[in-house]
C-alpha cells in the first residue's frame, strides 16, 4: 500500500494549542488563589507605617481584583483556540500582576524598614 507523508506535528498542532491555553488558564487560576489572600481585613500591618501599608495592600488587592476583572470579562470562550484576543488579553493580564508583585515585594522591604 501507499504510506502517507504526514508529519505528526501537524496532527497534534491544535491539541498542543488547546494544552497550552489550559496551561495559561491553570496559571490564571494560581495568581486568583495567590491573590485571593490579600482580600482587605485578612492582612493589618501593625507599627508606625501600619495604617499605611494595611491601605496600599488593600489599593494593591483593589487592583488586582479590577484585573482579574478585565481579563474575565472578556466576549470570547476562553477554551476557543481560534479566540485569537485570549493571547494580547492573558498577556496583559500577567504584566499587570508582574507589576503588582513588585509593589508587593516593595511593600513588604518597607515594612521591615
Amino acid at each position: 500500500g501507499k504510506s502517507w507523508d504526514i508529519n505528526p506535528a501537524d496532527i497534534f498542532i491544535r491539541l498542543n494549542t488547546f494544552v497550552e491555553r489550559c496551561k495559561d488558564l491553570n496559571e490564571f487560576l494560581c495568581v486568583l488563589i495567590s491573590f485571593e489572600k490579600l482580600q482587605p481585613g485578612r492582612i493589618v500591618f501593625s507599627g508606625s507605617k501600619g495604617l499605611e501599608l494595611t491601605e496600599h495592600l488593600n489599593r494593591v488587592y483593589n487592583q488586582f481584583s479590577q484585573a482579574a476583572r478585565d481579563f474575565m470579562e472578556n466576549e470570547y470562550d476562553i477554551v476557543d483556540i481560534d479566540a485569537d484576543e485570549f493571547d494580547s488579553d492573558f498577556f496583559a493580564f500577567r504584566v499587570k500582576i508582574r507589576q503588582l508583585e513588585r509593589t508587593l515585594a516593595a511593600m513588604l522591604i518597607d515594612s521591615y524598614q
